[in-house]
């Protein structure tokens, strides 16, 4: 990861003369401070580490004689549907490290060219909840990490430098089947190569008016036969869609065209579908408790799954009443048709979890619109989301393009999530 800095003059003391401009900290900016993390992504039970440096004479003309850094979780949530509104937070993690202290140098003739460099490491408890933002109409979960570089001012206690860095931890997958399915996957061997397949199908009977006769519409969602599915690793899907029309005569089917089909006619396009995962949050702040639900990933409206999109529309076939003439204009049988579509998705989110005070899971929710009121098709399927990960990873190693590797993509945080420049952390 690159480095991130307070405010920085430069490693090296200006000369006697040369004018310093006036300088006020943000509230997010110790002067001479730089900090990098070596991986965007953490796991608990694992280490956090990184590298600080710290260009002395900045902090000695800011009167910091003392960093030391700080590691930080909680989870906070809050619901508003009661009065009053109720808050409930939760410390997870508390670890102070010191890192420098000016004590010893004070005779120290000249810090001009000093520029120290620190490699640290904070162990993370184990079974720490996974880093989220979840906020509704009502209600606000969230599960919060950071790292804070306090400088300390001896002589201005009230005004000791902060630099927040937020960070993300997620638990480490113990499924071993999954660790290993994520390992052998490459260039040339896909998931379907090394797993197989389960299913979950949904059947309905339909008809165009209220007063029409009953056709069937099938729809078959299939993915990997996995216990949870991993993050930033490409999952294989196949949706498959079978229609079967009301009785009608053969003259009537062989009228049917691509613009006036028979009904009820099958989805052309992957675009026409609903395939999304959506979230569930389940949470208690104090005595009251809500629920919410959210999407948080459309893949029917996700490029990268789009671009990837595998259609296959075979012709549609004539089905006839075992006792008709199948030769004949009046004979009676059924039209069918059918379409599948296959692609990759990827998930950016949270991975499934439970605490006291928050419940999180997900479902793949697949919706298929058939014309006429009430029609659509759908599959609903629980799933459970796992991070895949036993170690914590660098940016470079997750399987991943570089818009979900973004930063207002990462693991579906906000943007707010990231801004530093807060006092949440402060005190």
């Amino acid at each position: 990861m690159k480095w991130l800095c307070g405010y920085l003059h430069s490693s090296r003391r200006p000369s006697p003369g040369t004018p310093i401009r006036p300088h006020k900290p943000s509230a997010n900016s110790i002067p001479g401070v730089l900090i990098r993390l070596h991986n965007p992504i953490h796991c608990s039970g694992c280490p956090v580490e990184g590298e600080i440096r710290l260009v002395l004479w900045q902090l000695r003309e800011d009167g910091i004689e003392h960093v030391r850094l700080e590691l930080r979780g909680r989870a906070t949530t809050r619901v508003t549907r009661g009065h009053p509104a109720q808050t409930e937070t939760i410390p997870l993690v508390h670890i102070d490290i010191p890192l420098w202290t000016y004590e010893g140098l004070e005779d120290e003739p000249d810090l001009g060219h000093v520029l120290v460099s620190k490699s640290f490491s904070f162990q993370l408890p184990p079974e720490l909840p996974p880093t989220l933002y979840n906020s509704g109409r009502t209600t606000e979960a969230e599960v919060k990490y950071a790292i804070t570089v306090v400088g300390v001012r001896p002589e201005d206690p009230q005004h000791h430098r902060r630099m927040h860095i937020p960070i993300v931890v997620v638990p480490p997958s113990d499924n071993r089947q999954l660790l290993d399915v994520k390992a052998r996957l490459s260039g040339t061997v896909t998931m379907a190569d090394i797993v197989p397949w389960r299913t979950e199908r949904a059947e309905k009977r339909i008809r165009r008016a209220p007063w029409g006769r009953h056709a069937t519409a099938q729809v078959q969602l299939t993915i990997p036969d996995l216990s949870a599915l991993p993050l930033y690793t490409k999952i294989l899907f196949v949706i498959d869609i079978l229609t079967t029309s009301p009785l009608l005569t053969r003259a009537k089917a062989d009228t049917s065209s691509q613009h006036r089909p028979v009904f009820p006619a099958v989805p052309a396009e992957f675009t026409m579908l609903e395939f999304k995962l959506r979230r569930r949050i389940s949470l208690r702040a104090g005595t009251l408790k809500d629920d919410v639900s959210s999407d948080v990933a459309t893949f029917t409206k996700a490029a990268l799954v789009i671009s990837a999109v595998q259609a296959e529309t075979p012709p549609s076939r004539w089905q006839p009443l075992p006792d008709a003439d199948e030769k004949s204009a009046g004979a009676l049988g059924r039209w069918v048709q059918r379409s599948s579509f296959r692609s990759t998705f990827q998930l950016a989110c949270a991975p499934s979890f439970t605490t006291e005070t928050i419940d999180c899971q997900y479902s793949l929710e697949l919706t298929v619109p058939f014309a006429g009121a009430g029609n659509d098709v759908r599959i609903s399927w629980p799933i459970r989301v796992s991070s895949g990960l036993d170690a914590p990873a660098a940016r470079d190693k997750l399987d991943s393009p570089a818009p979900l590797l973004a930063l207002e993509n990462f693991l579906d945080l906000p943007l707010l999530y990231w801004d530093a420049n807060v006092d949440e952390w402060d005190g």
